[in-house]
């Protein structure tokens, strides 16, 4: 074997360690990244609890005093499981078989998940809502479920109880928030030319139109749990690029977005909130 094939194997050799190095390099990097996002992002729900609380009470008057972060578990007893496979047989045909089968193959949201995660989750009392309704109309929130034996996601309980600083018959209105640190952007034109759109705005707004779907599907399986009508809830977006950039209105974004045939077609029970001023956008 001559000295120079030897040279060039070791160098192969070297290089190939070099690569495998390199490689576990960035992955590392993009992990550690990915986490300092989702810390980042945690952060961003605990700070904007505050602030949707303060809004809702004093703009919505809503009284309300806690936001957490839950999870409702299929895995929790037989009886989550059948339920979770009871809503999935409905929900699946309103969406799967309509209203998300064209962008299904990137939104990747399961109709029967195994597990569903609240960002922002609470139970208030709305004034505007009891001068609307007939007081026997309203039924008091209560949960339905609960098991003696909480599986524990981290700290959080994996069932979703109506337990609060309220009293027992003043919880009347379910509160739900996605908050996101992601960048949003948003155009009616873009929803029908989603091909000719870069790489940025496509990402962009694939993001915006899950994460109203990923609020769609929690209203949907949340109003089988508590057999409940939807007036009885209040959902949102909290989107720190409003923060961001305080040129953008609130207002106006919710309008636009909800102003979109495609997306009432996408998420029709947050269009019906939003019909009903129930549904917002803010920071």
């Amino acid at each position: 074997m001559s000295t120079r094939y030897i040279k060039r194997s070791k160098l192969s050799f070297f290089v190939l360690i070099f690569t495998i190095v390199l490689i576990f390099q960035l992955k590392s990097i993009n992990v550690r990244l990915t986490s300092l996002e989702d810390n980042v992002s945690f952060l961003y729900e605990r700070q904007s609890m505050s602030t949707i609380i303060k809004l809702l009470n004093e703009i919505y008057l809503i009284d309300i005093r806690e936001l957490d972060t839950r999870i409702i578990s299929s895995i929790e007893s037989k009886q989550m499981n059948s339920f979770f496979s009871y809503v999935a047989k409905f929900m699946n045909e309103d969406y799967n078989c309509t209203r998300w089968s064209r962008i299904q193959n990137w939104l990747c949201l399961s109709t029967q998940p195994k597990l569903i995660e609240f960002n922002l989750l609470g139970f208030g009392k709305s004034n505007k809502l009891n001068k609307k309704f007939k007081k026997n109309a309203i039924q008091v929130i209560r949960s339905p479920v609960k098991s003696l034996n909480i599986i524990q996601f981290g700290n959080r309980a994996s069932y979703v109880t109506s337990e609060n600083i309220l009293g027992d018959d003043d919880k009347t209105l379910i509160v739900l928030f996605e908050a996101t640190t992601a960048k949003m952007y948003f155009t009616i034109d873009m929803l029908s030319n989603m091909e000719n759109l870069n790489e940025k705005q496509q990402i962009s707004m694939k993001k915006l139109i899950k994460k109203l779907c990923q609020l769609e599907r929690q209203v949907y399986y949340l109003s089988f749990y508590y057999s409940i009508g939807l007036y009885q809830f209040f959902a949102g977006l909290a989107l720190f690029e409003l923060y961001r950039n305080p040129s953008v209105n609130p207002d106006e974004l919710t309008n636009r977005i909800m102003g979109s045939e495609v997306i009432q077609n996408y998420v029709p029970l947050l269009f019906r909130l939003y019909k009903i001023h129930q549904f917002i956008i803010t920071y």
